[in-house]
């Protein structure tokens, strides 16, 4: 699972751990090289003892917090669906200018 990760950040697509054995085979990857997770999100904390902690150590904030431990990827199942929609936002978002908003609103508007 670590050699997956590290392959998939050197060809740049991004990863979403799902669970506690997922996010233990990437902590092997952080503690050899500094950036190595750069390029994955946690997808969600699952109810498993330590699963929080490991994803604070290695400074992942999960997308979702649902109290799941199946073990059949059900968060990153989900997680994906936050992800894609927090890319279409950004992408598809006018901008002010595009939007034809005049400025910053100020106080009282």
């Amino acid at each position: 699972m670590a050699r997956a990760i590290a392959r998939a950040r050197a060809l740049r697509i991004p990863v979403l751990f799902d669970g506690f054995i997922c996010t233990s085979a990437a902590a092997c990857l952080a503690a050899e090289a500094a950036g190595a997770l750069d390029h994955a999100l946690a997808a969600h904390v699952s109810a498993e003892p330590g699963h929080a902690r490991l994803l604070d150590r290695l400074g992942k904030v999960p997308l979702l917090s649902l109290g799941v431990r199946l073990g059949e990827g059900t968060g990153a199942v989900l997680g994906i669906d936050v992800v894609q929609g927090a890319l279409a936002c950004h992408s598809g978002m006018a901008s002010f200018d595009e939007a034809g908003v005049s400025g910053a609103p100020g106080p009282g508007r």
